[in-house]
């Protein structure tokens, strides 16, 4: 992952570590649940998890790889594409909510469970509750096929514990904008059966169960 520290030996045998959690992951696909909707493009995602945190990896299928985005902690989902994660550890009284576009820069909030509330109302902007600098790492590349974004998330970000054991509890979601460089609207899917198209609707994420 980017913004890691140690030598080129010790950051070749962590990826390759992440590469193999993914490989035994079963992937997710994103999908539009609220009509009416565009096409969207195929997203796959793959978790995996230690008692530190999670690994999360996108693999997003698109003919319009673009974003203005120019460093971390922008409006990422008004610059052109981005990968968003969605976490909320059972109890904590907060959500995090991660952003990760082509390019590698990074968005990360920690949403109280009023505060999106007060958002909607004009309270509050997102800027009021960004973690500067984000608190996760992440890497995003290039493909032949679109763009992959691989994050790895410490469990102290999402889960007032510290860490994940087999009695956690998380809801989970993962969003995706798919913008176009010509202006069009972007597309949204989430693996979340969204009633509405709001990918803050907590009570429609899935239980991620360790």
């Amino acid at each position: 992952m980017t913004r890691k520290t140690g030598s080129a030996d010790s950051i070749a045998a962590a990826k390759a570590g992440d590469d193999l959690a993914f490989a035994s992951a079963a992937p997710v696909l994103l999908d539009t649940s609220w009509p009416p909707g565009p096409p969207h493009a195929k997203t796959l995602v793959r978790v995996a998890w230690n008692p530190e945190g999670l690994l999360v990896r996108g693999e997003m299928e698109d003919e319009d790889v673009t974003t203005l985005a120019t460093a971390d902690s922008q409006n990422l989902w008004e610059l052109g594409d981005v990968f968003e994660i969605f976490l909320e550890a059972e109890g904590a009284g907060f959500y995090t909510e991660m952003h990760v576009a082509p390019g590698n820069h990074r968005l990360h909030l920690r949403i109280g469970h009023d505060d999106y509330e007060a958002m909607r109302q004009k309270q509050l902007a997102p800027s009021d509750l960004m973690v500067r600098p984000p608190g996760f790492e992440s890497r995003s590349a290039v493909t032949p096929s679109g763009w992959t974004a691989e994050v790895r998330i410490p469990a102290a970000l999402v889960d007032p514990n510290g860490r994940i054991t087999p009695e956690s509890r998380w809801r989970a979601s993962f969003c995706r904008y798919d913008a176009w460089s010509d202006g069009r609207p972007p597309v949204l899917s989430s693996t979340s059966p969204h009633e509405q198209l709001n990918f803050h609707r907590r009570q429609e994420w899935r239980p991620l169960c360790f």
